[in-house]
């Protein structure tokens, strides 16, 4: 994960992405609702993921990317091993 201040991570109320780009744990929560629905539809490879952000929702490429690689940290079977 590339986030400016890596220990604001979900910690605050507002995300500072490395591209400067600003958003609130809220928000992330509605991208991530955003991915399950195109996740569950099966309508792309989820590695496409990133550029349908960026098409859908005229998100630059970096904020993109790093909203999708946070949403992928929750499918990390050695995330989940470390934080219980």
């Amino acid at each position: 994960m590339a986030l400016h201040d890596k220990e604001s991570n979900m910690d605050s109320d507002i995300i500072t992405l490395s591209d400067g780009y600003e958003l609130t744990n809220d928000e992330l929560h509605e991208w991530y609702q955003e991915l399950d629905a195109l996740r569950d539809s099966g309508d792309i490879n989820m590695f496409g993921a990133p550029r349908w952000l960026m098409d859908s929702f005229d998100l630059g490429r970096v904020a993109a990317r790093e909203i999708f690689a946070m949403w992928t940290k929750q499918f990390d079977p050695h995330e989940s091993i470390h934080n219980d």
